[in-house]
Order: structure tokens, then sequence, then C-alpha cells
């Protein structure tokens, strides 16, 4: 779990970089911020639903949840690329 949690972050950071922010480092340390909050905040919250559900059946939750949030993060793209950049590439 760990493994996949963080795995992501350089290329995340390398898209900040390229992403053409007057100040750079501060994007970069705004985003590891964050990330490092919702991460912790996840792993407390994943071991508090194991401790009452059981591990088995926290994991069965927690692919449900990353499924669903896929979803969700696809609706909400495309709306987000008619309402926020209506002139951007399609």
């Amino acid at each position: 779990m760990g493994f996949t949690a963080f795995s992501s972050t350089p290329v995340i950071l390398a898209m900040i970089q390229e992403e053409g922010f007057d100040y750079p480092s501060v994007a970069n340390g705004v985003y590891m911020t964050l990330s490092f909050l919702m991460t912790s905040v996840i792993v407390l919250l994943f071991g508090k639903l194991a401790d009452i559900t059981g591990l088995k059946e926290a994991f069965y939750l927690a692919a449900f949840l990353s499924f669903a949030g896929f979803g969700l993060f696809v609706i909400f793209s495309k709306k987000m690329q008619k309402t926020v950049f209506p002139l951007s590439r399609e």
C-alpha cells in the first residue's frame, strides 16, 4: 500500500514544474504538504476501519472506493474542461 501511495509523487512534481508557475518551489511545497497530510489521514482512517471491520473487509472497501473515485474523476474532469478550461483542446 505504501508503494502505490507514493509512487506517483515524482511524476506529479514533474508536471507541476512544467506547468510554468511564477514560483514553482511554492507550488511543489503546497503539493507535498497536501499530499503528506491527506496520506496520513487516509492511513489513520484505514487503520481504524480495519480495527472495526477486519483487515480483509477494509481492503475490499478500499478497492471499491478507489474504483468509485476513478469514476468520479472521469466525470468531474470532463465537466472541468468545459467550465474552467473552455478553450482547451478536447
